[in-house]
């Protein structure tokens, strides 16, 4: 295992060797895009690589003592880092790397007692987050300067230490008081509230905020773009047809911040420059679809939007559909929910319809490296916590789907090296 280590960060240091080398050339107008997306997958592949293995190690030489250590530390750091970012402290330190501010200015910038904020700090520093180069003055390091060049990185990580914290702690009471049999999810017991997730978060301008931005830093550092959809079902094949794109986002503030899921007919508008002979309805709640008939989407002639509610019985229109598509739906709501969502679509399919369903597929245990499995892991957990949902393996895609009157499971489509799932659908034989 060491070798490997050594190893791999040899590799490390030769791709980000090649990927200076690419900038330098990009300035020079004499690199290829092509060529650099090559580099930041290589560079990306080996950072990964790399952390999966000194995981390995770690957990190799802890004993019970380290990890309860670790736990210790951890919580700590979760404390820690939110305090310092909603002080935002790193937007008050200096970002010239030659440049350092006392503790005694940060604290009086601050607005915070210059002991507190030293004791917090000197934690952090053992974090990697901020530096002390010379007695009791303070300097960025790359962690905590991204949280002063990035507000949505501070953001998502505020939402993180301050919404999703708690609620993820409450995932035990959940269970122990029955709660979750009657609908109530660990968020509503840690937020002492009865509304749906979304509907709370709309209530709270600040958790809007923080969610909108949580949701573009996301986007940004995974891949949720379309083109899976795009490239894993043969759309081309449908010739003429009607799609019934019913990704109801449920939450319009965050729309607003972001376009997510099926959302003012992203999704659908991207189909439809992709395959002109497509025509899509986007089903979405009254407030969305105002939205998106304002949004650019609406002046494709491929694209029409109508009010539904998808617990209801599909609109008569919807009945002659070729395929309902849900992007990023199912994994919010508990099995039986989706079973309700599904067996309305299947009462209204004619019988050469199909259903597509594009989410995140949780991959079997043990087929990933421990970081990434930990990661996609820690996602199912959240829509535990937030709203009894969960990301599902293709076991459990095949399970949900069986457990639906009047559809049979096609197909399950993993994608290559990446994080989504295809799930077709066809309308069961009579």
């Amino acid at each position: 295992m060491a070798h490997d280590i050594e190893v791999e960060i040899e590799r490390f240091i030769d791709a980000a060797r090649h990927y200076q080398q690419c900038l330098d050339l990009a300035t020079q107008n004499q690199q290829d895009n092509n060529t650099e997306e090559v580099l930041v997958s290589n560079l990306q592949g080996s950072r990964r690589t790399l952390l999966e293995n000194i995981a390995r190690w770690k957990n190799l030489v802890s004993t019970p003592t380290e990890h309860w250590e670790q736990t210790t530390i951890n919580f700590c750091a979760e404390s820690s880092l939110r305090w310092l970012l909603e002080f935002n402290i790193p937007a008050l330190v200096p970002e010239d790397d030659q440049t350092t501010i006392t503790y005694r200015d940060l604290a009086a910038a601050a607005g915070v007692p210059e002991q507190e904020l030293c004791r917090i700090l000197r934690f952090a520093m053992t974090q990697g987050l901020f530096d002390e180069p010379t007695p009791n003055r303070v300097a960025h390091t790359p962690y905590s300067l991204a949280f002063s060049r990035n507000e949505d990185y501070r953001q998502v990580v505020l939402l993180q230490t301050g919404f999703f914290a708690p609620m993820m702690k409450s995932l035990y009471e959940a269970v122990k008081s029955s709660e979750a049999a009657k609908g109530r999810s660990a968020f509503n017991l840690a937020m002492e509230t009865d509304d749906p997730f979304y509907a709370y978060v709309s209530k709270h301008p600040e958790l809007t905020k923080r969610f909108g931005a949580g949701m573009r830093f996301v986007s940004s550092a995974e891949d949720t773009s379309p083109q899976f959809l795009s490239d894993g079902f043969d759309w081309a094949r449908l010739g003429k047809a009607h799609v019934v794109d019913v990704s109801i986002l449920e939450f319009e503030p965050i729309s607003a911040c972001v376009m997510v899921g099926g959302s003012m007919g992203h999704v659908s508008a991207s189909l439809a420059k992709t395959f002109p002979l497509l025509h899509f309805t986007v089903q979405d709640l009254p407030a969305m679809v105002a939205r998106a008939k304002a949004s650019p989407s609406a002046s494709l002639s491929q694209l029409e939007f109508v009010e539904h509610d998808f617990f209801q019985s599909q609109p008569e229109a919807s009945r002659q559909a070729d395929v309902f598509l849900l992007r990023l739906v199912l994994n919010n709501w508990p099995t039986s929910k989706c079973r309700e969502i599904l067996s309305q679509i299947a009462a209204a399919m004619k019988p050469s319809a199909k259903v597509v369903i594009n989410n995140f597929l949780l991959h079997d245990r043990g087929t990933l490296g421990k970081r990434t499995e930990a990661l996609e892991r820690a996602r199912d957990l959240f829509q535990m916590a937030a709203m009894n949902g969960m990301e599902r393996d293709v076991q459990e895609w095949h399970e949900l789907i069986d457990g639906v009157d009047g559809l049979d499971i096609e197909k399950v489509v993993p994608q290559v090296g990446g994080k989504q799932v295809l799930v077709v659908a066809r309308k069961s034989a009579q």
